[in-house]
């Protein structure tokens, strides 16, 4: 987690992922075969499950991933 210093003094943590972390997540979208850049939203609840974390924790997940809310993802909201 990174920390950024704010106008308002102290900081501010945001979640950060490293390079390598992003290369990974990249091969893994890539794993799922995208179609013209996106997975279905099948898709990803199928890769999304094996992570073992409850359904609601994953609902949440997709709430803020999909941020278009059209039902699949890019590269980016994954």
């Amino acid at each position: 987690m990174a920390q950024f210093p704010t106008p308002f003094g102290g900081s501010l943590d945001i979640w950060a992922i490293t390079v390598e972390e992003r290369a990974k997540h990249d091969q893994q979208f890539h794993s799922l075969k995208p179609i013209s850049g996106f997975i279905t939203g099948d898709q990803a609840r199928n890769f999304f499950f094996q992570s073992g974390l409850p359904q609601p924790v994953l609902a949440q997940i997709w709430a803020l991933a999909d941020m278009n809310n059209d039902g699949r993802m890019d590269q980016v909201e994954f």
